[in-house]
């Protein structure tokens, strides 16, 4: 028989009261069903800072609140996510290329920018009078 140092049952009791005793204890929020470990001390005594500052009497809709995010946390990440495609060195070697081809195009001209602003307002599009003096600053046409 296989010995470990891992039980089951053993270590599941251990949790279970661990887990009760965390649920009850003065770490807790005081709000009532309050998942969360307080995080504000003060006046009104200790609460996780979503209770702190709200009225009492709202109380019990933050908590439903805190509790339904938590569901659709573990609801999500119980989903999973979508298995993704192993990159290949090929699909590495694509993108690069496509990469240096996009910067080599952006480094040809780097007034284009500017030119293309300057074309935009020729042909009578308004453009704010920041982009005017942007374009007219580097093509060097106030000079």
């Amino acid at each position: 028989m296989k010995q470990s140092a891992y039980e089951r049952a053993r270590d599941q009791a251990i949790a279970d009261e661990v887990g009760a005793s965390w649920v009850r204890s003065p770490l807790m929020c005081a709000a009532a069903g309050c998942p969360l470990p307080w995080s504000v001390s003060g006046e009104r005594g200790k609460a996780c800072s979503a209770h702190y500052w709200a009225p009492p009497h709202e109380w019990p809709r933050i908590t439903q609140r805190i509790l339904d995010a938590i569901a659709d946390r573990d609801r999500y990440a119980a989903a999973g996510r979508a298995a993704s495609v192993p990159v290949t060195s090929e699909m590495r070697k694509a993108a690069v290329a496509a990469l240096h081809a996009y910067v080599d195009d952006r480094h040809g001209d780097p007034r284009a920018w500017a030119r293309e602003l300057q074309r935009r307002h020729e042909a009578g599009e308004r453009l704010r009078p920041d982009k005017v003096q942007a374009y007219r600053g580097v093509l060097r046409l106030d000079v």
